[in-house]
C-alpha cells in the first residue's frame, strides 16, 4: 500500500512548490501537511485492515484494485457473455457461464474485497 504513502509525499510536494514553504498552515496555526499525511495514513490502515478481515489474514488474495490478469479475463467473459445473453443471439450458454463466473472462487474474493472497501453497489433488496 506504498501508493498511499507515494500520495502523500505528492501532496506535500504540491503544497510546497505553490507555497514555496514545506510547511503549510491553516487559519488555526494546525500544520497541514501532518494533518494531510495523517488522513492518508488513516486511508491506508482502513483500507489494508479491510482488506485482511476479507481475506482472512491470508496475503496470496490480492490488491482489488489492481487485480492479477486471470481474475481479468474472468470478469471480460462475464461482460461479453452478459452482452451476447442481453443481444438477440443470446443463448443458455451464455446463462450457464454467467452463473459459474458468479461462483468463482476468484470473483468471489474480488467481490468480497471491493463489497469491504465500499467500491460496489448494493444489491435491491439487501
Amino acid at each position: 500500500m506504498s501508493r498511499f504513502r507515494n500520495l502523500a509525499d505528492e501532496i506535500l510536494s504540491h503544497f510546497e512548490q505553490t507555497t514555496g514553504s514545506p510547511l503549510l498552515y491553516d487559519e488555526g496555526g494546525r500544520d497541514m501537511c501532518n494533518h494531510v499525511s495523517g488522513i492518508v495514513g488513516e486511508m491506508q490502515k482502513r483500507i489494508e485492515d479491510a482488506l485482511e478481515s476479507v481475506a482472512g489474514g491470508n496475503p496470496a488474495v490480492g490488491d482489488p484494485l489492481h487485480p492479477e490478469l486471470r481474475l481479468l479475463i474472468k470478469l471480460g467473459s462475464a461482460i461479453i457473455h452478459t452482452e451476447e445473453m442481453i443481444s438477440p443471439a443470446g443463448h443458455v450458454y451464455d446463462l450457464a457461464t454467467l452463473k459459474a463466473l458468479l461462483t468463482d472462487p476468484d470473483i468471489v474474493g474480488w467481490l468480497k474485497q471491493m463489497d469491504a472497501m465500499a467500491l460496489l453497489p448494493k444489491k435491491r433488496g439487501q
